[in-house]
Protein backbone atom coordinates (compact mmCIF):
# COMPACT_ATOMS: atom_id res chain seq x y z
CA UNK A 1 0.00 0.00 0.00
CA UNK A 2 1.61 3.36 -1.09
CA UNK A 3 -0.01 6.97 0.28
CA UNK A 4 1.04 10.40 -1.17
CA UNK A 5 0.86 12.46 2.11
CA UNK A 6 1.75 16.56 1.75
CA UNK A 7 2.38 18.82 4.21
CA UNK A 8 0.09 22.34 4.78
CA UNK A 9 2.25 23.92 2.50
CA UNK A 10 1.96 21.33 0.00
CA UNK A 11 5.24 19.71 0.06
CA UNK A 12 5.52 16.20 -0.56
CA UNK A 13 6.50 14.23 2.65
CA UNK A 14 8.99 11.11 2.34
CA UNK A 15 9.48 8.31 4.62
CA UNK A 16 6.24 8.11 6.20
CA UNK A 17 6.17 4.87 7.85
CA UNK A 18 2.00 3.11 6.71
CA UNK A 19 0.72 0.75 10.17
CA UNK A 20 -0.75 -2.18 9.10
CA UNK A 21 -3.10 -3.98 11.27
CA UNK A 22 -1.28 -7.08 13.05
CA UNK A 23 -3.67 -9.45 11.31
CA UNK A 24 -5.46 -10.19 8.37
CA UNK A 25 -8.94 -8.44 9.54
CA UNK A 26 -12.50 -10.75 9.63
CA UNK A 27 -15.46 -9.31 8.64
CA UNK A 28 -17.53 -12.71 8.46
CA UNK A 29 -20.83 -12.10 11.20
CA UNK A 30 -23.25 -9.16 10.65
CA UNK A 31 -22.30 -6.29 12.78
CA UNK A 32 -18.92 -6.64 12.74
CA UNK A 33 -17.11 -4.11 15.12
CA UNK A 34 -13.29 -3.80 13.39
CA UNK A 35 -10.93 -2.51 16.14
CA UNK A 36 -7.47 -2.97 16.61
CA UNK A 37 -4.18 -1.86 18.78
CA UNK A 38 -0.98 -0.71 18.02
CA UNK A 39 1.08 2.48 18.20
CA UNK A 40 2.36 4.17 14.95
CA UNK A 41 1.75 6.78 12.13
CA UNK A 42 -1.63 7.91 11.77
CA UNK A 43 -1.78 6.64 8.64
CA UNK A 44 -2.94 2.36 8.65
CA UNK A 45 -3.97 0.02 5.94
CA UNK A 46 -5.98 -2.67 6.92
CA UNK A 47 -6.52 -5.81 4.53
CA UNK A 48 -10.12 -8.05 4.52
CA UNK A 49 -8.95 -11.46 3.73
CA UNK A 50 -12.26 -12.80 5.20
CA UNK A 51 -15.40 -11.70 4.06
CA UNK A 52 -19.26 -12.55 4.10
CA UNK A 53 -20.20 -10.23 6.78
CA UNK A 54 -20.89 -6.77 7.36
CA UNK A 55 -19.17 -3.98 9.08
CA UNK A 56 -21.13 -2.18 11.43
CA UNK A 57 -18.13 0.13 13.24
CA UNK A 58 -14.56 0.47 13.41
CA UNK A 59 -12.54 1.24 16.54
CA UNK A 60 -8.57 2.27 16.96
CA UNK A 61 -8.49 2.72 20.69
CA UNK A 62 -4.53 4.59 20.27
CA UNK A 63 -5.23 7.16 17.70
CA UNK A 64 -6.97 9.98 17.55
CA UNK A 65 -8.85 12.50 15.55
CA UNK A 66 -6.71 12.72 11.39
CA UNK A 67 -6.09 9.06 11.48
CA UNK A 68 -6.82 7.70 8.22
CA UNK A 69 -7.44 4.45 7.15
CA UNK A 70 -7.24 2.35 3.92
CA UNK A 71 -9.76 -0.73 3.87
CA UNK A 72 -8.68 -2.95 1.15
CA UNK A 73 -11.03 -6.20 0.51
CA UNK A 74 -8.90 -9.27 -0.18
CA UNK A 75 -12.93 -11.25 0.17
CA UNK A 76 -15.87 -9.61 -0.22
CA UNK A 77 -18.12 -8.22 2.70
CA UNK A 78 -21.65 -7.80 1.80
CA UNK A 79 -22.60 -3.81 2.98
CA UNK A 80 -21.17 -1.10 5.28
CA UNK A 81 -23.68 0.12 7.36
CA UNK A 82 -23.61 4.02 7.71
CA UNK A 83 -25.15 3.32 11.34
CA UNK A 84 -23.96 3.46 14.96
CA UNK A 85 -24.42 1.01 17.68
CA UNK A 86 -20.94 -0.61 17.40
CA UNK A 87 -17.75 -0.61 19.79
CA UNK A 88 -16.22 1.32 17.96
CA UNK A 89 -16.86 4.70 15.93
CA UNK A 90 -19.34 5.43 13.65
CA UNK A 91 -19.19 5.22 10.10
CA UNK A 92 -20.44 7.62 7.54
CA UNK A 93 -20.47 6.98 3.99
CA UNK A 94 -20.97 8.96 0.84
CA UNK A 95 -23.37 8.31 -0.15
CA UNK A 96 -25.33 7.26 2.59
CA UNK A 97 -26.54 3.81 1.73
CA UNK A 98 -25.00 0.68 1.97
CA UNK A 99 -22.21 -0.77 -0.30
CA UNK A 100 -20.74 -4.06 -1.46
CA UNK A 101 -17.47 -4.28 -1.60
CA UNK A 102 -15.77 -6.67 -4.01
CA UNK A 103 -12.56 -8.60 -4.34
CA UNK A 104 -9.87 -5.70 -5.16
CA UNK A 105 -12.36 -2.84 -3.80
CA UNK A 106 -10.90 -0.27 -1.25
CA UNK A 107 -12.60 2.44 0.72
CA UNK A 108 -10.66 5.61 2.51
CA UNK A 109 -11.82 6.92 5.82
CA UNK A 110 -10.73 9.98 8.09
CA UNK A 111 -11.59 10.04 11.75
CA UNK A 112 -12.40 13.77 13.32
CA UNK A 113 -11.99 12.59 16.98
CA UNK A 114 -15.75 11.21 16.97
CA UNK A 115 -16.61 9.22 13.41
CA UNK A 116 -15.24 8.26 10.34
CA UNK A 117 -16.05 9.52 7.16
CA UNK A 118 -15.29 8.01 3.49
CA UNK A 119 -13.06 10.46 1.85
CA UNK A 120 -12.29 7.87 -1.35
CA UNK A 121 -12.98 4.69 -3.14
CA UNK A 122 -11.97 2.27 -5.81
CA UNK A 123 -14.34 -0.10 -7.31
CA UNK A 124 -11.48 -2.57 -8.48
CA UNK A 125 -12.80 -2.78 -12.06
CA UNK A 126 -15.29 -6.05 -11.38
CA UNK A 127 -18.55 -5.40 -13.09
CA UNK A 128 -21.48 -5.92 -10.99
CA UNK A 129 -25.19 -7.01 -11.62
CA UNK A 130 -28.22 -4.60 -11.39
CA UNK A 131 -31.71 -5.15 -12.12
CA UNK A 132 -33.01 -1.90 -13.64
CA UNK A 133 -36.59 -0.60 -12.98
CA UNK A 134 -38.45 0.04 -16.15
CA UNK A 135 -41.04 2.93 -15.42
CA UNK A 136 -42.48 6.18 -16.53
CA UNK A 137 -43.36 9.95 -16.25
CA UNK A 138 -47.24 9.05 -16.75
CA UNK A 139 -49.02 5.82 -15.56
CA UNK A 140 -45.99 3.56 -14.83
CA UNK A 141 -45.72 0.19 -17.33
CA UNK A 142 -45.33 -2.76 -15.84
CA UNK A 143 -42.98 -5.32 -16.62
CA UNK A 144 -45.50 -9.04 -16.33
CA UNK A 145 -42.94 -11.73 -17.73
CA UNK A 146 -41.05 -8.98 -19.54
CA UNK A 147 -36.88 -8.51 -18.15
CA UNK A 148 -34.81 -5.75 -17.62
CA UNK A 149 -30.79 -6.77 -17.27
CA UNK A 150 -28.05 -4.51 -16.45
CA UNK A 151 -24.23 -4.17 -14.88
CA UNK A 152 -22.09 -1.67 -13.82
CA UNK A 153 -18.79 -1.23 -13.30
CA UNK A 154 -17.90 2.09 -10.81
CA UNK A 155 -14.13 3.60 -11.14
CA UNK A 156 -13.68 6.47 -8.62
CA UNK A 157 -16.46 8.66 -9.40
CA UNK A 158 -16.87 6.97 -12.80
CA UNK A 159 -19.93 5.08 -13.28
CA UNK A 160 -19.98 2.83 -16.47
CA UNK A 161 -23.11 0.97 -17.07
CA UNK A 162 -25.19 -1.58 -19.52
CA UNK A 163 -28.82 -2.13 -19.51
CA UNK A 164 -31.55 -3.95 -21.52
CA UNK A 165 -35.12 -4.18 -21.84
CA UNK A 166 -37.27 -6.62 -23.69
CA UNK A 167 -41.43 -6.88 -23.36
CA UNK A 168 -43.16 -9.67 -22.67
CA UNK A 169 -46.66 -10.94 -23.54
CA UNK A 170 -48.22 -9.66 -20.54
CA UNK A 171 -45.96 -6.31 -20.03
CA UNK A 172 -48.36 -3.79 -20.02
CA UNK A 173 -47.63 0.33 -21.97
CA UNK A 174 -48.44 2.73 -19.12
CA UNK A 175 -48.15 6.45 -20.52
CA UNK A 176 -45.90 9.42 -20.91
CA UNK A 177 -42.03 9.09 -21.25
CA UNK A 178 -40.34 6.12 -20.70
CA UNK A 179 -37.51 5.80 -17.65
CA UNK A 180 -34.87 3.41 -16.95
CA UNK A 181 -33.11 3.42 -13.00
CA UNK A 182 -29.92 4.26 -12.65
CA UNK A 183 -27.33 2.01 -10.83
CA UNK A 184 -25.52 4.67 -8.47
CA UNK A 185 -27.13 8.33 -7.61
CA UNK A 186 -25.80 10.70 -10.50
CA UNK A 187 -24.04 13.86 -9.86
CA UNK A 188 -25.92 17.10 -11.28
CA UNK A 189 -26.22 16.46 -14.92
CA UNK A 190 -25.04 18.95 -17.59
CA UNK A 191 -28.11 17.66 -19.33
CA UNK A 192 -26.31 16.43 -22.25
CA UNK A 193 -26.20 12.83 -23.37
CA UNK A 194 -24.78 10.13 -21.35
CA UNK A 195 -23.95 7.77 -23.91
CA UNK A 196 -26.50 5.27 -26.82
CA UNK A 197 -28.31 2.50 -27.32
CA UNK A 198 -31.38 1.89 -29.60
CA UNK A 199 -34.99 1.18 -29.46
CA UNK A 200 -36.43 -2.06 -31.79
CA UNK A 201 -40.04 -2.85 -33.05
CA UNK A 202 -39.79 -6.45 -33.12
CA UNK A 203 -42.24 -7.59 -34.76
CA UNK A 204 -41.60 -4.60 -37.62
CA UNK A 205 -38.09 -5.67 -37.53
CA UNK A 206 -37.54 -1.47 -37.11
CA UNK A 207 -34.48 -0.02 -34.85
CA UNK A 208 -34.04 3.41 -33.92
CA UNK A 209 -30.74 4.49 -32.46
CA UNK A 210 -30.74 6.50 -28.96
CA UNK A 211 -29.22 8.80 -27.55
CA UNK A 212 -29.14 7.77 -23.30
CA UNK A 213 -29.55 10.91 -21.36
CA UNK A 214 -30.86 11.49 -18.05
CA UNK A 215 -34.61 11.43 -17.91
CA UNK A 216 -35.72 15.35 -18.40
CA UNK A 217 -31.85 16.83 -18.89
CA UNK A 218 -31.92 16.44 -15.44
CA UNK A 219 -32.65 13.66 -13.30
CA UNK A 220 -29.82 12.07 -11.22
CA UNK A 221 -31.61 8.77 -10.76
CA UNK A 222 -32.81 7.55 -14.06
CA UNK A 223 -32.22 7.22 -18.01
CA UNK A 224 -34.12 8.18 -20.73
CA UNK A 225 -33.96 7.56 -24.22
CA UNK A 226 -33.59 10.81 -26.93
CA UNK A 227 -34.19 9.68 -30.77
CA UNK A 228 -31.28 11.20 -32.75
CA UNK A 229 -32.12 10.08 -36.17
CA UNK A 230 -35.36 12.49 -36.37
CA UNK A 231 -35.77 15.55 -37.74
CA UNK A 232 -37.29 16.72 -33.94
CA UNK A 233 -35.76 15.05 -31.10
CA UNK A 234 -38.46 13.29 -28.83
CA UNK A 235 -37.96 10.70 -26.25
CA UNK A 236 -39.20 6.90 -26.17
CA UNK A 237 -42.78 6.82 -24.59
CA UNK A 238 -45.68 5.08 -24.33
CA UNK A 239 -47.11 4.83 -28.58
CA UNK A 240 -44.16 6.41 -29.80
CA UNK A 241 -42.46 5.79 -31.86
CA UNK A 242 -44.60 2.47 -31.76
CA UNK A 243 -47.06 0.36 -29.53
CA UNK A 244 -44.80 -1.78 -27.96
CA UNK A 245 -45.50 -5.85 -28.71
CA UNK A 246 -44.06 -8.94 -27.12
CA UNK A 247 -39.94 -8.75 -27.63
CA UNK A 248 -39.91 -5.85 -28.49
CA UNK A 249 -37.14 -3.45 -26.14
CA UNK A 250 -34.15 -0.98 -25.56
CA UNK A 251 -30.79 -1.37 -24.55
CA UNK A 252 -28.39 1.46 -23.06
CA UNK A 253 -24.79 1.82 -21.84
CA UNK A 254 -22.51 4.33 -21.23
CA UNK A 255 -20.52 6.40 -18.77
CA UNK A 256 -21.50 9.22 -16.25
CA UNK A 257 -20.15 11.10 -12.98
CA UNK A 258 -21.52 9.47 -9.26
CA UNK A 259 -22.95 11.98 -6.57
Amino acid sequence: MSWSVFTAGGALKTGVTVATAAANQTISASNTDLAWMGAGSSLVSAYVSVGGGTLRSIGIPDRGAGTRLMLRAGASFSVLLPTGGGSGATIRLQPATTRVLAIGDTVEFYYDGSEWFEIGNTNGGAWQSYTPTWSSTGTPPTLGNGTTTGRYCQVGKAVHFQWALTIGSTSTAGTGTYTISMPVTAATPLGGPLGSGYVFDNSAGALWTTAVRPAGGTDTSKFEALFTNAASAFTWAAGAPFVIGTSDGATGSGTYDAA
